[in-house]
């Protein structure tokens, strides 16, 4: 039989490193399987005293050899102490100490496990909130379709129905320049109105311009024309033309195009033919450009060509004047903008020669002053 003693010494041997590989195994998260399980606290009250009992025995026996334990001890402490105090504490010798006392090793659980635990928690979270996500789309139901077919109708039934109308007639009525003319010799009053009446396809216009100059009509010019669209934005015009001035009237049967050409300017071309051979052409263009929304700049150009000279009229053949001008409107509503512009003519050939004649400047710079208005 074993004494008492030896028993104890045993114990003091081996626990210590039973308690070491207990550790680490807890540390890699797998039991040792050779570790034998601790025995009870009852066997140990059986197989050796109290440690408290057991030190004041030898503190009895041998004072000085106590108090070299003592020092010892109080080393090893300071040597245990973590030099940061923000470290965690050290597990391991926390597993250690309790061994020693005969407590029971808990392992830790390790950070792996709480990450993964995390995780999961995350995904479950994500899931629910798709899932919340699609829901709505899921109650979602399209409405049936249509169970009876549409009767047949009038034209205008279905387009009172609809309200969409294709064959509605609309008008409107432009009033393009009305202003005022300066000049260093004369003052002159000029208007250019045209109006439209019609369908998406076929309208009626009417073109009026003309100028009085000291108080006496010069030239004044009448269109009625059948408009025709040809393409998105192009129409065919044919109809008439009367002009009536200081001489004799003149009429003339009109075809030409007009509509709106690449970079959004705005383009009439027609063609003129009268009686006794005489033809005419003219070409005008002008263009839009919005400083503001209601800050607009509008430069415009026109040319007329006749074949055939008409000195009754003081109109020679070939080219006959180019007008060129600029106006700056402001529109107070879309419907109503006073301007102010600056115009050039120019005269050519005979009739320039005509222009002399009676005491008239060739070539004249104007400023105007006007409104446009539409309804």
């Amino acid at each position: 039989m074993t004494p008492s003693w030896a028993r104890g010494l045993l114990c003091q041997v081996v626990r210590p490193t039973m308690a070491t590989l207990a550790v680490a195994s807890a540390a890699f998260g797998q039991p040792t399987a050779d570790a034998p399980a601790p025995e009870s606290s009852v066997d140990q009250q059986n197989q050796q005293p109290p440690q408290a009992e057991r030190h004041q025995h030898e503190a009895q026996r041998n004072p000085g050899h106590q108090h070299e334990r003592e020092m010892d001890h109080q080393h090893e402490v300071q040597q245990a102490e973590p030099q940061n105090e923000d470290r965690m504490p050290d597990h391991g010798n926390q597993h250690e100490g309790e061994a020693q006392n005969g407590h029971a090793i808990h392992p830790q659980p390790s950070m792996e496990h709480d990450h993964s635990v995390q995780h999961a928690e995350a995904a479950t979270g994500m899931g629910a909130a798709a899932h919340d996500d699609t829901s709505s789309e899921g109650e979602h139901v399209a409405p049936d379709p249509p169970q009876h077919a549409m009767p047949a109708m009038p034209y205008r039934e279905m387009a009172a129905m609809m309200q969409m109308d294709d064959t509605e007639r609309v008008g409107r009525i432009l009033l393009d320049q009305f202003e005022w003319r300066h000049s260093g010799k004369e003052d002159a009053a000029l208007w250019e109105l045209e109006g439209w009446y019609g369908g998406d396809y076929n309208k009626l216009w009417v073109k009026s311009e003309g100028e009085r100059v000291n108080g006496a009509t010069e030239d004044t010019r009448v269109e009625l024309l059948w408009n025709r669209v040809i393409s998105r934005w192009w129409s065919a015009q044919a109809g008439a033309r009367e002009d009536v001035a200081a001489g004799p009237s003149r009429t003339w049967a009109a075809v030409g195009v007009q509509g709106l050409a690449p970079y959004w300017f705005d383009v009439e071309a027609t063609l003129y033919v009268a009686d006794a051979g005489r033809t005419a052409a003219r070409l005008k263009t002008e263009y839009d450009l919005l400083l503001t929304q209601r800050l607009i700049v509008q430069p415009e150009g026109e040319i007329n060509i006749y074949g055939k000279a008409d000195p009754p009229r003081q109109i020679g053949s070939g080219v006959s004047d180019l007008n060129l001008g600029i106006r700056l409107r402001y529109e107070l509503r879309r419907e109503i903008a006073p301007y102010v512009g600056i115009t050039w003519r120019k005269l050519f050939g005979g009739t320039a020669d005509q222009a002399r004649a009676v005491g008239r400047d060739a070539s004249d710079v104007q400023l105007a002053l006007g409104g446009r208005a539409w309804w």
